[in-house]
């Protein structure tokens, strides 16, 4: 997947090929699990997202902001 350069994901310091493995401490197993949590509901939520980038574990903090119009 690709993070847009001005998204949110960007602001938070998620590069591309960084890979999601928790939200908020609890694991994402699928990229459905995390377009779950992703709903209109969760705009403006703080989270916190545990990556992992070469290897290593990250823990960053993610403000949810709406999706841009194409």
């Amino acid at each position: 997947m690709k993070v847009e350069p001005q998204g949110p994901a960007a602001k938070a310091g998620v590069h591309q090929g960084d890979i999601i493995v928790a939200w908020n401490g609890e694991p994402i197993r699928h990229a459905r699990s995390l377009l779950r949590a992703l709903g209109p509901d969760s705009v403006g939520q703080t989270v916190t997202l545990g990556l992992r980038r070469g290897g290593e574990a990250k823990d960053v903090p993610l403000t949810i902001a709406e999706r841009p119009t194409a």
